[in-house]
C-alpha cells in the first residue's frame, strides 16, 4: 500500500506541474532582442509575465558574476496608466560573493506624466522632474548608463540606496504605477538598468559599487526549470518506492 501511495504522489507531482504550465497565460507582448525592449498593447490578456536579467560592471569594466534579475508582472493597463509588480533578486556568483541591488530603472515611450511606487522601495524618480528642485536628474545612473525616464529606489536619488536593496537570499518586491501624458494604446520599456552597491568580491574592482544593464526574457524561458523540478520529484519518489519494494 505504501508503494502505491508513493507512486501515486509522484504521478500527482508531475500532473501538478503540467497543470501549472497550462494555467500560465500566453504572453502577448513583443520583445526586441536588439534594442532590449519590450512592448505592451492595450487589451492583451493580463497579467503579462516576463523576466529581466542584468549583468554587472564597475567603472565601465564588465564583472563576471555580478548579476541580478527581476521577475515582473504587468497587472493592470488602461489608456492612462500601467501597474507592474517587480520581484528583484541579487544573484552573484563566482568571484562575486555579494552585492546589494539598490535601484532599478528604465526608459518609457510614450512619455510619462508621473510615476509612483509602494512596497520595499520608497521612492520613484523621473528625469528632469519639476518636483525635484536642485536634483534635476535623480533617475540617472553612473558607468555609462546615464539618464533614465524613471527609476525606483530608497535613497535621495538612484545613485545611492540609503543602505537598502535586494541582497543574496533576500529579494525585495515593489509595485510601480506609470502614468502617461496622453492616452496610449501601447507602450515600450527599454534600457533596463540596476545600481549595485556593497559589492563583495575577490577581484580587484577598485570600487564596491557598479551598475548593470538588463535584457527582457519571455516567461516561457523559465518553464524548463519548473519541468525539471517535477521530473526530479518523480525520480526521487520512484527511487523511494523501489527501496520500499526491495525491503
Amino acid at each position: 500500500m505504501k508503494t502505491q501511495l508513493t507512486k501515486g504522489a509522484a504521478v500527482l507531482s508531475v500532473a501538478a506541474v503540467a497543470s501549472l504550465l497550462q494555467a500560465l497565460p500566453a504572453s502577448a507582448y513583443s520583445i526586441d532582442n536588439v534594442a532590449k525592449s519590450i512592448t505592451f498593447t492595450l487589451g492583451d490578456p493580463l497579467p503579462e509575465l516576463f523576466t529581466v536579467e542584468f549583468d554587472g560592471n564597475v567603472e565601465g569594466e564588465a564583472v563576471p558574476g555580478l548579476a541580478s534579475k527581476a521577475n515582473v508582472q504587468l497587472t493592470a493597463f488602461t489608456a492612462n496608466s500601467a501597474t507592474f509588480i517587480f520581484d528583484l533578486f541579487s544573484t552573484p556568483s563566482g568571484d562575486v560573493s555579494s552585492a546589494r541591488v539598490s535601484a532599478l530603472g528604465f526608459n518609457v515611450s510614450p512619455a510619462l506624466s508621473g510615476a509612483s511606487v509602494s512596497g520595499d522601495f520608497a521612492n520613484a524618480f523621473r528625469a528632469n522632474n519639476p518636483a525635484n528642485p536642485g536634483n534635476s536628474n535623480p533617475s540617472s545612473l553612473p558607468n555609462g548608463v546615464g539618464s533614465l525616464d524613471v527609476c525606483f529606489g530608497s535613497g535621495s536619488n538612484c545613485r545611492g540606496g540609503a543602505g537598502f536593496g535586494a541582497t543574496p537570499g533576500n529579494p525585495i518586491s515593489f509595485t510601480a504605477i506609470l502614468s502617461f501624458i496622453d492616452p496610449v494604446e501601447e507602450f515600450t520599456l527599454s534600457n533596463f538598468a540596476v545600481r549595485y552597491q556593497s559589492i563583495v568580491s575577490t577581484l580587484d574592482l577598485g570600487s564596491d559599487s557598479g551598475t548593470g544593464t538588463g535584457t527582457p526574457i519571455p516567461t516561457p524561458a523559465l518553464l524548463p526549470g519548473l519541468v525539471g523540478l517535477g521530473v526530479a520529484a518523480l525520480r526521487k519518489r520512484r527511487g523511494n518506492a523501489e527501496d520500499q519494494e526491495a525491503a
